[in-house]
């Protein structure tokens, strides 16, 4: 008897997500589609619009604490989602990126680095 419940009770949860996925799939798509449109009326590409997003100096101080302020809650909203365990893993992965980014010095940038006369 606890088993039939319980398999009832999985199934509607298991039914609920799905609805729930399909949603948000849906809206991405809408997403999608309007940042396409954007992009192609503007004849602006991705990174060009994040570029201006992510610097200061296009916003006056109210307009650019205001983004910041719903930029926090968006990523902790999709974090709380995801997360700690996917949370861990993204920062990994970007620590990685950075660590490839530095420029590593050779020893022969070295040589001879004290003058000796």
């Amino acid at each position: 008897m606890a088993d039939k419940q319980r398999k009832s009770k999985d199934s509607k949860d298991d039914e609920n997500l799905e609805k729930r996925l399909k949603a948000v799939l849906g809206l991405r798509d809408k997403i999608d589609e309007a940042l396409n449109k954007v992009y192609r009326k503007g004849d602006l590409t991705q990174k060009q619009v994040s570029d201006y997003l992510d610097n200061p100096d296009n916003f006056k101080k109210g307009q650019w604490d205001y983004i910041q302020k719903r930029r926090k809650k968006v990523f902790s909203f999709i974090w709380d989602a995801l997360g700690s365990e996917t949370k861990k893993k993204y920062d990994k992965k970007q620590l990685a990126k950075k660590a490839k980014k530095r420029k590593r010095k050779s020893i022969g940038h070295r040589r001879k680095w004290i003058q000796m006369d």
